[in-house]
């Protein structure tokens, strides 16, 4: 296990040291983060809209 956990070790360090793995990287996380902020953006619109629809027909 202890071997598993060494190589495991050694590729985080090489990939952390590659200079386009962490531009990928980066680039990932900064489309996640914007994925995250539309999803939060479109269910609070969502939100909205289902308080004015409920609105409408409680006054139909």
């Amino acid at each position: 296990m202890d071997s598993v956990i060494r190589k495991a070790e050694e590729r985080l360090e090489w990939l952390s040291s590659d200079e386009e793995t962490i531009k990928l990287y980066k680039a990932r996380e900064e489309s996640l983060i914007e994925k995250m902020s539309l999803l939060d953006e479109a269910e609070e619109r969502g939100i909205k809209k289902g308080k004015i629809d409920m609105v409408l027909n409680v006054k139909l």
